[in-house]
């Protein structure tokens, strides 16, 4: 889509204090460390502008990618144990912090399709929705369980996120890998980008 072809990374902030002045819609992904956000960047802006590794935890900062119409805000990912405390409470803070601004147009909340819903991914869901920020869940990684047990898998994630919030304004699977819904996903973010408005 047209909408993504031009988007480049704008800016990578540590603390609060550094974030952009909000001029457009923003749209936020959010999910634990290593499930796939910056592959998903990849994939919907179709170049590799987002840094992606097998090892969990890398993305560190908030960073803004900026389109003409909106941003996409990429947040530090959550649940990496391998983190020194202060380090997990320094990207906690810096997440908190921007969610507190109430900044937040659209949250895209990525939930790995292998593994049942987490304890920190069931929290995520509960403060969005308790905090009325509207949000999608989307399941990444699609691709690695086999299509005949998708359905299988999509009712049971789908019914643990349900006991949490129903809330959400979409839910889907999508795959980087192979493309799978990507577009989908991308029609949904600039929906939600024409709905909000400039």
């Amino acid at each position: 889509m047209k909408e993504f072809n031009n988007i480049f990374l704008e800016k990578s902030i540590g603390i609060i204090e550094q974030i952009p002045k909000k001029t457009v819609p923003e749209i936020v992904l959010s999910g634990r460390s290593n499930v796939g956000k910056s592959s998903l960047i990849n994939s919907i802006i179709s170049k590799k502008i987002a840094y992606t590794s097998k090892n969990a935890g890398k993305t560190n900062l908030i960073n803004f990618y900026k389109a003409s119409d909106f941003r996409i805000v990429d947040v530090p990912g959550y649940g990496f144990s391998n983190r020194e405390k202060s380090e997990k409470a320094r990207f906690n803070k810096l997440t908190d912090d921007y969610f507190n601004l109430f900044r937040a147009d659209l949250v895209i909340q990525l939930i790995d399709f292998r593994h049942d819903l987490q304890e920190n991914d069931s929290q995520m869901i509960k403060f969005l929705s308790d905090m009325k920020i509207k949000f999608c869940v989307v399941f990444t990684k699609i691709d690695k369980i086999t299509s005949n047990k998708h359905e299988q898998f999509f009712l049971n994630l789908r019914s643990q996120i349900d006991r949490i919030s129903t809330e959400y304004v979409d839910i889907l699977g999508v795959s980087s890998k192979n493309g799978e819904n990507i577009k989908k996903l991308c029609g949904l973010i600039l929906s939600a980008v024409h709905k909000i408005g400039v």
